[in-house]
């Protein structure tokens, strides 16, 4: 119980700690590289002989096809996403008035122009688009559509 409370405490990946903090208590220091060999070493295998393969077809004419293809098919799944997660937050200010709506549009404008056109990162760009949000919907008034519902938490 005690090395769980400490695995979960303690930051990083619970898993790894805890396995590692078994190893140790069951054969000591030989039993913390085993477990962390046995947990990690499997899926690094993995990883490289999938990389090795991958290097090995990458220049296949079916390969670069597929690949060609992905790219929209990702793009349109992030599209979707953000249009699923952006809809409610969208309605929300709709019905908090008009001009915090543009706010909010211009903010998403701004945030993807920036990643476009700036290639800044993306933690970046959240980071700043979070801040301007803060500070422009704390000075514009909340205005409430009539027939909407006023409780809007």
């Amino acid at each position: 119980m005690r090395d769980w409370a400490l695995a979960q405490i303690s930051p990083g990946i619970n898993l790894l700690k805890l396995t590692i903090l078994v190893g140790r208590r069951l054969r000591g220091w030989p039993g913390l590289a085993a477990a962390a060999a046995g947990l990690l070493f499997p899926s690094a295998l993995v990883t490289a002989l999938m990389t090795a393969g991958f290097s090995a077809i990458q220049s296949a004419p079916l390969v670069k096809a597929v690949l060609k293809g992905v790219l929209p098919a990702t793009i349109g799944l992030s599209l979707a996403m953000g249009v699923q997660m952006g809809q409610p937050l969208l309605a929300r200010a709709w019905r908090e008035g008009g001009f915090r709506l543009g706010v909010h549009i211009l903010i998403l404008a701004g945030a993807a122009l920036l990643m476009v056109v700036n290639a800044l990162s993306p933690v970046l760009v959240l980071l700043l688009a979070g801040a301007v949000t803060m500070l422009a919907l704390n000075i514009i008034p909340i205005k409430h559509k009539p027939g909407v519902e006023k409780n809007l938490e």
